[in-house]
């Protein structure tokens, strides 16, 4: 090869028919004389580059799948809702603190066996699933908020989508308690009910107000609900029990019915 690329040579480059050592000298030429590129460019077909370029181009502007979102695709779920979930928010370390400190309580109750500690759980299981919502979809919590409120998809829809993708993990996680008190019967399971309606008692709120203040609302009237209805630590599993379950399936369906109505509220704003 001379020091420049002759015609025949570019031809075998471009062809890939040449041995590795003249591959190696022909890049490292090229990278130092525009006259060698340009005879290079000369020999390839173009509709070969332009399907190169093309290529490239896909590859560049294609977004990168991460594994939430690849593993939504393979279960079944459409783009639109896959992207929505894994659009992931800030909030997410402070629900699993919360989740962590009920956990951390159950395991108090569990080895006290006292009703006081166990009453104690049950006031603070639902808290983490509904930290988990206040951050789904908050102005305040999530960094994707401005887009995703004016992406051409239903924004009911993505708090929904984006609420159930945050509190189902924290509602696991919080179940992890369940083994420690199966003791306890069907109450150790009695926070789930009182869980749901927190949930859907913030969303609903959030047709007047942002999600984060109504969800801390929400959180302030149910930590104080031992207080407003004056029942001691220890006789809070006799409310559980009945009372709290009535509740919060009538909490759950107001609020699913709240929402249902002021729908165009959370579409366009409207009070």
């Amino acid at each position: 090869m001379t020091w420049h690329v002759d015609e025949e040579s570019a031809q075998r480059y471009v062809a890939r028919r040449l041995d590795t050592a003249n591959t190696s000298s022909i890049e490292s030429h090229l990278l130092a004389c525009d006259r060698c590129r340009a005879a290079v460019g000369g020999a390839v077909d173009g509709d070969v580059l332009s399907f190169v370029w093309g290529e490239i181009s896909d590859a560049l502007d294609r977004p990168r799948l991460g594994w939430a979102e690849r593993t939504l695709r393979r279960l079944g779920c459409s783009d639109t809702t896959s992207r929505i979930v894994a659009a992931t928010t800030r909030a997410r370390f402070s629900y699993v603190i919360a989740v962590a400190i009920s956990v951390a309580m159950a395991a108090v109750a569990a080895r006290s066996g006292g009703n006081q500690a166990f009453g104690v759980f049950l006031v603070l299981a639902p808290i983490g699933p509904l930290v988990a919502t206040a951050g789904a979809f908050g102005r305040w919590a999530d960094p994707a908020h401005a887009v995703l409120s004016v992406t051409p998809t239903s924004t009911l829809r993505i708090a929904l989508v984006r609420t159930a993708a945050s509190v189902v993990p924290a509602i696991l996680l919080t179940a992890l308690s369940i083994p420690m008190l199966l003791d306890r019967g069907w109450l150790a399971i009695a926070w789930l009910l009182p869980t749901l309606a927190l949930a859907l008692g913030a969303l609903a709120l959030s047709s007047w107000v942002d999600l984060e203040i109504a969800s801390l609302i929400v959180c302030g009237l149910w930590l104080s609900m031992p207080f407003l209805i004056r029942v001691p630590g220890g006789e809070l599993i006799d409310v559980f029990g009945e009372q709290i379950q009535i509740a919060s399936i009538a909490v759950a369906a107001f609020g699913t019915l709240t929402m249902a109505l002021r729908r165009s509220n959370f579409e366009y704003g409207e009070a």
